[in-house]
This record gives structure tokens, C-alpha cells and sequence, in this order.
């Protein structure tokens, strides 16, 4: 059996084979090549499912192969070249801060420097209200492989009480972080990187008043 049925009997259940069948079933790589600015190397990762593109990328992606943002990262709608219609795209706000995914980085003013297009449907799938969702960029290693170092990071601002564990985008004085928060039985919390060269960090209850959450990563080129 080729690569090509079987991927196509396995029904393209991941982001990699979908991509693989937007991008080869169209022969386009070249034009993708073109429009990421990355290498063939780079594209078989995103087959593979090694790297994920950023939030700029899936929109280039999808400009390039005509799908639905939304099937490339969830698979729920079928493919087809016209179903980007404007009603669902909707722009949101990339913040200029860059949250650390390592030992800490000082904070940047959460300011708007560009909106990013994003489809409606995706927000609405994720649980995110549209006025509410924002995108920013992690900065360093220390959350690999769930967030990777540069990745954009979609993040739920209405969610901003820690009161169930999850990955979320902190402040604390003037560091700004996105780190898995463990609610403690103490009041306080354990702020947990994935990657395991990484200590975790014990927030107590009285410094935990100091912390001021952004809020909840919903989604980094998938769903978190």
C-alpha cells in the first residue's frame, strides 16, 4: 500500500496528514516553500507532527491551499477550496508581550501591535469568546514539547482565576510566564513546566496574591 492510500484509508485522523493531503493533493508544496519561508525539511515535520506552524503560518497555509483553518487543526469540517467565507474569520489581538517558557523573562507592556485573522468557527470550538481571545509568543524551551519555544499561544482572557489546573499566561512582580498551574490544598500553587529539565516553582498562598493571571492557553496550532 502507498503512502498515499494509506493515508487516505486511515481517513487523515491527524493536523499531519491533513496537511499532507492539502499540500501534496494540490501539489503546492513549492508555493508553501515560498510562502512560510521554511524548507522541505520543516514541512515533513509538520507531517510528522514533530512541529507545529505558527498562528501567521496556518493562516498562510490556508491561503495557499484553499481549506478551512479549522479542518487543518481539528479535522470538523470537510475539505474544500471556498469555504473561508468572511463571516468566519475573525481578527484577533497579538500582544506584544513575550511570555517565558523558561526561568523567566521581564515583562513587556501587554500592548496590541497587530491583529491576526483566526476562524470564528475555531474560537467558538475552543470555548473562547472572540472579544476575549488573544495571541502571544512564548519565549524558551521550558514548556517543550507542549508549547514550543516562538509558538504563537491563543489565550482565554476571561478565564484568570486559577481554579482548576491548567496552562495558563501569569505575571508575578514583573515577570511574565505561561506555565501548568496545580491548584495546592494550602491556597497556594504549583507552577509545573512540562519539560523535565525544568524544576517546578511552589507559589504559597501569600505570594500567590501577588500573581496576576492573563489568562487560560487555549490552543498553539492545536488544541491545548
Amino acid at each position: 500500500m502507498t503512502e498515499s492510500s494509506s493515508r487516505r484509508r486511515r481517513g487523515f485522523a491527524t493536523f499531519g496528514e491533513r496537511l499532507w493531503h492539502a499540500v501534496e493533493g494540490k501539489n503546492v508544496r513549492a508555493d508553501l516553500r515560498e510562502a512560510l519561508g521554511v524548507s522541505d525539511k520543516t514541512i515533513e515535520r509538520y507531517y510528522r507532527g514533530e512541529t507545529f506552524p505558527t498562528a501567521d503560518d496556518m493562516v498562510k497555509i490556508a491561503s495557499v491551499t484553499g481549506m478551512n483553518p479549522d479542518w487543518f487543526i481539528l479535522g470538523i469540517t470537510p475539505p474544500s477550496r471556498h469555504e473561508n467565507e468572511d463571516k468566519d474569520v475573525v481578527f484577533v489581538p497579538r500582544l506584544a508581550v513575550r511570555l517565558s517558557a523558561g526561568i523567566g523573562r521581564c515583562n513587556d507592556q501587554e500592548q496590541e501591535v497587530e491583529r491576526i485573522p483566526m476562524a470564528l468557527s475555531l474560537i467558538r470550538k475552543l470555548g473562547v469568546k472572540p472579544d476575549k481571545a488573544h495571541i502571544v509568543q512564548a519565549d524558551g524551551d521550558s514548556m517543550e514539547n507542549t508549547i514550543r519555544d516562538g509558538d504563537d499561544v491563543l489565550i482565554d482572557t476571561a478565564m484568570t482565576e486559577l481554579s482548576a489546573e491548567g496552562i495558563y499566561a501569569l505575571v508575578i512582580g514583573e515577570l511574565a510566564m505561561i506555565k501548568r498551574v496545580m491548584p495546592l490544598f494550602n491556597g497556594g500553587f504549583e507552577l509545573i513546566s512540562d519539560n523535565d529539565r525544568y524544576r517546578s516553582i511552589e507559589i504559597s498562598k501569600a505570594d500567590a496574591e501577588q500573581l496576576r493571571v492573563i489568562g487560560r492557553a487555549k490552543w498553539v496550532g492545536r488544541a491545548l
